[in-house]
């Protein structure tokens, strides 16, 4: 579940499972004290999917799940839904567990991922090189992750050359990890390769390039690119070529 693995299949070695018992339980040791913002789980879909559900997300100090404080009530995934993430308002601790309430119940997690620090991009205003098929580009920063496109979660440019797409922090921000949902249910390869760029210039192609060209794998959703500290008011994603679309899902920064 900590393995960077976000298949929901079984079959692909990426998945948890514990036996049938009375609340099962799972956590990770952040190794220190840390406050913790969101926490998204990746279900299984290939079968069972509804066994995780209701289920509860504790932070804290104690490797005893059920003694740390939760993060709300319980939480149920939407019937077909991959992934799921749950707001924990920056509590605070070491260890972050699932705990599935109740008796004789089977705990599997194909991934966990824990966010110490806000999205800087969430709900910040963003802009596009075009827009096609109403894929405005606030979609990519409303904090909406289906990578489906009638969902309505995912911006689209016109084909054009060199196609682009960014979002104004408000101020110069340290960014280390920037995170990537591509579109699954059509054309993923379209996204493929793109160049990620930081800087205080709304014209993407001015600013610094955070590493080379990028490429989200396939099979692969969604993807974090380390961009070690490079600071910037503007984060900018850019197709370098002719006769390209970029679609994006969402791009949260950190």
């Amino acid at each position: 579940a900590v393995d960077g693995g976000r298949s929901s299949s079984w079959g692909h070695n990426s998945c948890t499972h514990t036996h049938a018992e009375n609340n099962p339980w799972w956590y990770v040791d952040l190794q220190m004290t840390t406050p913790v913002y969101h926490v998204t789980i990746v279900n299984r879909l290939d079968c069972c999917a509804e066994r995780i559900t209701p289920l509860d997300v504790h932070v804290g100090y104690s490797t005893d799940v059920a003694r740390n404080a939760r993060c709300g009530d319980h939480h149920r995934f939407p019937k077909g839904q991959k992934e799921l993430t749950v707001d924990c308002n920056g509590k605070g601790g070491r260890y972050v567990g699932i705990r599935l309430p109740g008796n004789q119940r089977i705990l599997t997690l194909c991934e966990v991922e824990v966010y110490t620090a806000p999205n800087r991009a969430l709900g910040q205003p963003a802009v596009q090189s075009s827009v096609g098929w109403s894929g405005f580009p606030t979609r990519a920063v409303d904090g909406c992750r289906d990578p489906n496109y009638g969902q309505q979660c995912c911006t689209h440019t016109q084909a054009q050359t060199n196609p682009y797409w960014y979002v104004d922090l408000g101020s110069p921000f340290r960014v280390q990890w920037v995170v990537i949902t591509n579109r699954r249910d059509c054309c993923r390869e379209r996204l493929n390769p793109f160049t990620i760029h930081i800087g205080n210039s709304p014209h993407v192609a001015s600013n610094p390039r955070c590493g080379g060209h990028h490429s989200i794998p396939a099979g692969k959703d969604k993807d974090a690119i380390n961009c070690n500290g490079m600071t910037g008011r503007y984060v900018g994603i850019r197709l370098p070529g002719h006769g390209r679309m970029l679609t994006l899902c969402e791009v949260e920064v950190y």
